[in-house]
Formats: C-alpha cells, structure tokens, sequence
C-alpha cells in the first residue's frame, strides 16, 4: 500500500521532470532548425553531438530558470519565445540560403539594415531558395506549439512550494552556465553569439557618437591649410558608390560598354582610373568608414582607435562640407552617417517625403509638356543611351539622380572652398531597383563573363548579371552629370569615386552578392577613379598619376589621397599612404587574416575559361606571406 509521503514525492519527482524535460523540449524545438539547416544545407557538415548538447543545455537550463521565477508563467514562456526565436531565424535562414557555415561577425551588420534594404535582401532571398517562407513558418510555429506544454509543466512546478522552486532555478541557472559558457561550446552557442554581437555594435555606436561630437575639439590646435587662400575657389567631389566591382566596368577591359562615359574621359586625358585598388573588408558600413577615416585594416571597424573623420579635417581647414546621401537604407543606426553626416555643415539625406515630391513634379511636368513636349527622361536619352520607356520609382528607392537637385544646391553656395559628399545607393541589391528603365540596355547574354553562367546556361543568372551592369552603366551617367556640372562650374575642382566593395556574380562560386568567408577579386576589386578639372591640371602637375594606376593600394588608404588629391597641408596626411604621391609605399594588403595577392600571375589574371578561374582563385588569397609578396 502507497503512502502518502511515497505519493507526494513521486509529484515531486515527475513535476520536476516534466519541468526540466519540457524546458530542454523547447530549447530544442529552435536548436533543431540550427542543426537541420546544417545538416540539410551544407555539403559533407558532420553533426557535433557534443556542440548541440552544450546548445540544449544552454538554452534548456534558462528556459527552466525563468519559468521558476515569480509571475505567470504563460508570460516568462513568451518572454522565452521571444529571445530565442529571431536568432534561430537568422542563422537559419542565412545557413539554408547560402549552403555554408553561419559567420557570426555578419551579425555585426544585421543590426544596421531596415526598411527597404531588408526588404529587398527578402525578395533576392526568396528568389534563390523558394522554400524561405515556409522554412520561416516552420521557424516560427514549431517552437510555439511547445510553448503549451511548457506553461502547463511550469505551473504544476510551481505548486511544489519555494524551496524546491528555488531548487529547480538553481539547476536551471547552473546548466545555462555550463552550456554556454564553459570550452569551445561558447563559440557554438548561436544565441548567446546574438546578442553579445548586438550588445558590442551598440556600444560601438555609442562610441562613435561620443567621439564625433569631441572631433571638433580634437582638431582644435592641429594645423590644416588649404592649398590655396582662403577666398579662392575651390570644390572637391568625393562620391561613395555602393558593390561597384571594378571588373564589370568597360573602362577596366570588362567586355561589355557599361562605362561609356568615364572611359571618354580617359581618352581625353582628364580622368585617371587606378588599377589596383582594394577593399579590406566586404561589410559597406565598416569598409566605407576605414576610407573615411584615419583607420585600417587591422583594427575589427576601428573603433577603439577612432578620433574624427575627413569631413572634421575638412571643416577645420576652412572648407564648408555637405554630404548628400541616397544610401540612408544602409542602416537606421549607422556608423557611417553618426560620424560622417552629422558633423557636415550641410546634410541631406533622401526621405519618403523627398520622393514623394519628385514623383509628383513628373507627374506634373508631364501634364504640362504633353506628349511631345521634352521630359528630364529624354533628356537622359539625347545624351546617346538606348531608347527605353520608363517606369515610376518605387516609393522607398529612389534612383541616385535625386542627388543631382541637391548638388546643384551645394555647388551654388557662395562658400569659396566646399567639399561635397555623394553618397549612392549604387548597384546595390536588387539591382534591378537601381536604375530607371531608360537603363535597361543590357538584356541578352552577349558579353557575360561569368564562368557557371558558361557551364550552365543558367538564364537566371543572365537575368541578374544584366540588371547588375544595368545599374553600373547608370552609375557611369550619373558620374558624368557631376562631371558635367562641374564643367560648367569652371574653377579649381576635382571629382574622385570610389566603391566600398564589388560584389561576386557566378565567378568563384555559383552565388551572389558576396558572403563573409568566401572573398574573391569579384568583391574585393574596387574602381577608383579621379577627374580633374582644366583648372586644377594647370595648377598642379598631374603627369605622374599615369604612372601610379597600377600601384597596389588599400581602400583604407583612400583618406590619405583625398587630402592629397585637395592639396591640404597637415601632419595628418601621411604622403607615404597617398596612391598620388612619389613618396607612396606599398604596404601588405589583408582581407580577413589573409593576404591579398598583389601580382596575379600573367597567365590567369584575365582568366577566359573555368579552370583558369579556379586557378586563380587558389592563389588569390593566401595565408603566407610570401605567397603573395613579388
């Protein structure tokens, strides 16, 4: 016969297991999408037993915590849900859609995209792994239906009084502990590497913050001149395009025209295109932000070492600074607009608001011209592209030519000495966004380099790599408008661009854009490219930068040779780091740990078939440095 102490301790026993055994269930039912992605996705993955334990432990042990704790437990189960859920979507997803490991250091740059960028990376998602949505669901219903039996396990647990509810906190909290952080398992601990990524970008913002707000102060006693009085005239265009490889720009030897424009110029001997120009990184945000500062490519974004940017050197030699960007989707808590924007005298950035009014002035210059009167559209097409009707922009992604009212703006402005910032949205995804129909020139498969497009066929690809030069030969016309302003302007200036990185299109790998961990020429290859005006070339002797286009140079460097390029005269300027000067030294090159190769070898840099891409591919990046030295 059973006693009642036997009964109540059984109780004990099974609210306690059910307890613990639905707390594990649960952390499992997001740990098992993790795995799954894995193990479904990525080719010869082998299953570490001991990784998905030290997972389970790790989010088991906190689930059971918090459901111990005072309050409903309806409540601390949702709280649970809600933690949990947005890091296995994201790891997952990313996993399921690029077939490779999850690089938790992308996780770095998730935090800064919203809006329309995420929605445009969703579309691009969903076009290349179909099943995206209904994984999500998965994602996303799965893990709530466990959620019922957790609650009732939980509030059975309860009952037992608070000693043994204080017991099960405790082992809840010491198993959470053990699975998290405790050897390797902390590595693999894709929550925890959530958030503590998330709590590292934040802090870094606020440090940004802080520092640009003191750069002002910093420059304070540092001696900046211009090169010239300061009532003369000077105007200095700096423009940021956005995954511009250099390698499908006609005027690096790409085979299709998609830049007819700057090419001319470089026939004519007042545009100088540099060869050899890299990116340290394929993350917009910190690529952008070492070129436009006094970082470098060892540094993770700089942070630590931040003290002011080019706009603070240019406000305190004197020149009134404007940055005009179209690339606000890059992120609502952005590093490059905290530190860049908000200390230039003027700033504009596009808005729905500002597109909303563009769209209704076409609308009402074409109620007025009628059907033969001339639209700013034909005058796009006077300038020699191809005739193609065009389409309304989309609401959130107006084209780069909103930027061309605002620069007519600045370039106005009686201030004698002006450095401007363009800063595009480029050919960044989906390209198709990023021109207007006028642009669509590129439309068959005459010209595609791409080697899987080669093997394949594939018309999809065709289909992207079209939309993707489309929208660098719009890029190549709105170069040409700055140029062309500034010609008529007359005077001493100078236009430089420059991308942040490429992006790889069915070269290496059968994927695109780019992906941490998988870098080739395609990404890290950048055009940088100088204009200069009739004025400035008499004024300084520009002969020699034909001689430096093909000198191996850093992105990060790029600071260097805006200073140089504008002529200021400072100790910040280090000429040993400036592409344009004698004295410039070349320095080793690093994406990632890895050493860039500088000299290709002669017979695979412009490889024609497969396996001379493969060829190259296994020697464009090495961890010796000898490898990779002349």
């Amino acid at each position: 016969m059973q006693t009642k102490q036997d009964s109540s301790l059984r109780d004990i026993l099974a609210s306690w297991a059910g307890a613990a055994f639905w707390a594990v269930a649960f952390a499992l039912s997001f740990c098992a999408f993790f795995y799954a992605a894995q193990m479904l996705f990525i080719p010869d993955y082998s299953l570490e037993i001991n990784f998905l334990c030290a997972n389970a432990a790790f989010l088991g042990g906190a689930v059971l915590a918090l459901m111990m704790l005072p309050g409903p437990a309806w409540g601390w189960g949702l709280l649970a849900y809600i933690l949990m859920m947005p890091p296995t979507l994201i790891v997952s997803s990313y996993i399921a859609l690029y077939n490779i490991p999850f690089n938790f250091s992308m996780l770095y740059f998730v935090w800064q995209t919203f809006g329309s960028q995420a929605a445009e990376f969703t579309e691009s998602s969903i076009g290349r792994f179909p099943l995206l949505p209904l994984w999500a669901l998965l994602c996303i219903v799965v893990p709530a239906l466990l959620l019922f039996p957790l609650i009732r396990s939980a509030r059975r647990a309860k009952r037992l009084g608070f000693i043994l509810r204080l017991g099960m906190f405790f082992t809840g909290l010491i198993v959470f502990f053990w699975g998290g952080y405790i050897g390797e398992a902390r590595k693999y601990n894709y929550v925890a590497q959530t958030y503590n990524n998330f709590i590292e970008f934040y802090s870094d913002l606020n440090f940004v913050r802080i520092k640009s707000r003191q750069a002002p102060e910093l420059l304070a006693n540092v001696d900046i001149r211009p090169a010239f009085p300061a009532d003369e005239g000077e105007t200095c265009v700096l423009v940021v395009g956005e995954s511009a490889s250099r390698h499908h720009w006609g005027l690096y030897g790409y085979p299709r025209d998609t830049t007819p424009f700057m090419s001319a110029h470089v026939a004519s001997g007042d545009l100088f295109a540099f060869r050899n120009v890299n990116t340290t990184t394929i993350a917009s945000t910190i690529s952008q932000f070492r070129a436009l500062t006094f970082l470098d490519q060892t540094s993770r974004a700089g942070i630590n070492d931040y003290t002011f940017s080019l706009v603070d050197v240019f406000n305190r030699a004197g020149f009134t600074t404007w940055w005009l960007g179209n690339n606000v989707t890059l992120g609502a808590y952005n590093l490059v607009l905290e530190s860049f924007t908000r200390n230039s005298a003027h700033w504009r950035l596009t808005s729905a608001a500002d597109v909303a009014a563009r769209l209704a002035q076409r609308k009402e210059e074409e109620r007025e011209n009628g059907a033969g009167g001339q639209s700013s559209d034909e005058a796009i097409l006077r300038r020699g592209l191809d005739e193609r009707s065009w389409v309304l922009m989309r609401e959130d992604q107006p084209y780069d030519e909103h930027l061309l009212p605002w620069l007519d703006e600045a370039l106005a402005d009686p201030a004698p000495k002006k450095l401007i910032v363009l800063h595009l949205k480029g050919s960044h995804g989906v390209y198709a966004y990023r021109y207007p129909a006028a642009f669509d020139f590129f439309r068959d498969d005459k010209g595609i380099r791409s080697p899987y497009f080669w093997e394949t066929g594939d018309q999809d690809m065709a289909r992207i790599i079209n939309t993707y030069d489309n929208s660098i030969l719009y890029t190549d016309w709105v170069l040409e408008e700055v140029v062309r302003r500034l010609e008529e302007r007359g005077g001493h200036s100078w236009m430089l661009y420059f991308s942040d990185h490429g992006e790889e299109l069915f070269n290496y790998y059968a994927f695109f854009p780019r992906i941490a961990g998988y870098l080739t020429k395609y990404t890290l290859d950048v055009p940088f490219i100088v204009w200069a005006s009739p004025e400035y070339r008499r004024q300084r002797d520009v002969s020699a930068f034909a001689g430096y286009l093909d000198r191996p140079m850093r992105l990060d460097d790029a600071i260097h040779a805006i200073m140089d390029l504008a002529g200021l005269k400072t100790d910040l300027l280090d000429p040993t780091r400036s592409v344009l000067s004698d004295q410039y030294v070349m320095r080793p090159r690093i994406v990632d740990g890895q050493f860039y190769l500088d000299y290709p070898p002669t017979d695979v840099a412009n490889p024609a078939t497969m396996e001379q891409e493969r060829i190259l591919n296994q020697k464009f990046l090495s961890e010796d440095m000898d490898a990779v030295t002349p």
